[in-house]
């Protein structure tokens, strides 16, 4: 637990310990701290894995959060349609890690700042300050709006590559990722 702790303060630096200015808007919410054990395989133990997790649902219910939400996802169908186009036509496939690329994110300096407090028995056990708020500057789980930075980010991404953006609607070869129907899609041949 100590590993992930230091990760996220001093590593990524994904919460910054930082009072809050009074005369600006924030928001405070919790977090929890969710265990995992990784095995090997059926009775071996690979490591202890912990995770500091934001309680969204709080944003939403406490707090007037407005930030944009939406972010675009396609159905195993569709993925499957493309992965088998892909490899028919022999197009270019690369793989990548999407959920530990959520956590890469920066959150927006121009959104209302938003503070965490470490659950209580964590920074205890860490040796920290239970009542330190955390600034939040990169995205951890479960804040609503990070598959929307992720998404963006990585658009940008295909964008800054060569990959274009057109509206299509029936496109059955060259398609490399499609969004939504009705949404950008990119393509490579």
């Amino acid at each position: 637990m100590n590993k992930e702790i230091n990760s996220l303060l001093n590593l990524s630096k994904s919460l910054i310990p930082e009072t809050p200015d009074p005369l600006n808007p924030y928001d405070v919410i919790q977090t929890t701290c969710v265990l995992k054990k990784k095995m090997l395989n059926s009775t071996t133990v690979d490591k202890y894995k912990a995770r500091i997790c934001i309680c969204g649902n709080q944003l939403t219910s406490k707090y007037d959060y407005n930030n944009p939400t939406y972010s675009p996802t396609v159905s195993m169908l569709t993925h499957t349609t493309l992965l088998q186009t892909s490899i028919y036509d022999s197009l270019h496939t690369a793989s990548y890690d999407t959920i530990g690329a959520y956590l890469y994110q920066h959150y927006p300096e121009h959104y209302k700042a938003l503070y965490v407090k470490l659950p209580t028995k964590v920074a205890l056990a860490c040796g920290l300050n239970p009542h330190q708020l955390y600034r939040v500057h990169k995205y951890l789980y479960g804040l609503p709006d990070s598959g929307l930075a992720y998404y963006n980010s990585y658009v940008q991404l295909l964008l800054d590559n060569g990959y274009k953006k057109v509206l299509v609607i029936h496109v059955f070869s060259h398609i490399l990722i499609r969004t939504k129907i009705l949404e950008p899609l990119f393509g490579s041949t």
